[in-house]
């Protein structure tokens, strides 16, 4: 039985030549976990279609026109970026879930949390608002430089969007690594590129019903 917290994926396969005639299918989606090695997926496969066991030994898997390697200790499945903006309360458990990995010795956590204060004022509650594609194609962005930068497994950023208590989370950001070095960095880096780059707006709403849209210090489009 999977761990509680395992993460499955379903993986599109396409069948050709002596497989395709045997399963009788052109293609099929099976689900598997995400950390599923060469040798659980053909197993998974052959489950499913007992017709190719006679073929078993000599069938080729390919991930994204990559062939794999039988022996190799490689994981198939390799989690993409997760990035997602949303209005109901972002989910901890869920997210880091998302990006631990058994290969992987670091899980590094970034948590963005409304405070109750500014400048003397009491806070009530903050409100966020967001251009939703631009923002999601700019923190895949982000998810992308951190790569070129460091040595990284998974990433997940979660932006939440309209009214965020006090104390509750607006963004959660996650990455795991190899070593603790590489996630700590990353995740420093990611939230204040976020924060420069994507376009989310805040607005602080006080306990005597003024409110007053704010502006991060990193916002790219305020220093130009």
């Amino acid at each position: 039985m999977a761990e509680q917290n395992s993460v499955f994926v379903n993986v599109n396969i396409l069948f050709f030549a002596k497989s395709r005639e045997l399963s009788g299918v052109n293609s099929a989606q099976i689900t598997v976990l995400s950390q599923c090695t060469f040798t659980n997926l053909l197993e998974n496969i052959l489950q499913q279609y007992p017709s190719l066991a006679v073929i078993s030994e000599n069938i080729i898997l390919a991930l994204n026109e990559d062939y794999l390697s039988k022996d190799s200790d490689w994981r198939v499945i390799k989690m993409e970026n997760h990035v997602e903006i949303r209005e109901n309360k972002l989910d901890l458990e869920k997210i880091t879930s998302t990006v631990t990995s058994p290969s992987c010795g670091a899980v590094s956590v970034f948590i963005g949390t409304t405070r109750d204060n500014f400048d003397g004022k009491r806070v009530k509650t903050l409100e966020y608002e967001a251009y939703i594609p631009m923002a999601k194609k700019k923190m895949s962005e982000v998810c992308q430089q951190i790569r070129d930068k460091w040595e990284v497994e998974c990433i997940a950023m979660e932006h939440r969007i309209g009214l965020v208590p006090v104390t509750e989370a607006s963004i959660i950001i996650a990455i795991s690594s190899p070593h603790r070095k590489e996630s700590l960095e990353a995740v420093q880096y990611a939230i204040d590129t976020v924060k420069a780059i994507v376009p989310v707006w805040k607005k602080e709403i006080y306990e005597d019903e003024s409110s007053q849209w704010k502006e991060n210090k990193e916002c790219y489009w305020k220093s130009s």
